[in-house]
């Protein structure tokens, strides 16, 4: 971000990804997520966890399980 915060991964100018290897998501961990998701230059704002929950926050960034993420960058959704 033009603020100096970073995500995990960018794809394609589409998707600002970010990983995270626990079952809860904090508030703290989306940080780099909303810094991003402010400049409005991508379409998706991921976070990947080891939870089974699926949500969105009120800022639009998806919480999404891993398993689920995967299945869906497989099948091509977050690259278009």
């Amino acid at each position: 971000s033009t603020n100096g915060q970073e995500v995990d991964f960018i794809l394609n100018d589409f998707a600002a990804i970010e990983i995270k290897s626990k079952t809860t998501i904090a508030p703290k961990d989306l940080k780099g997520l909303r810094a991003l998701k402010e400049e409005e230059l991508l379409k998706y704002y991921i976070i990947v966890y080891c939870g089974s929950d699926e949500r969105v926050t009120a800022e639009g960034i998806s919480i999404v399980p891993y398993n689920i993420f995967i299945k869906r960058l497989w099948n091509g959704k977050y690259i278009s």
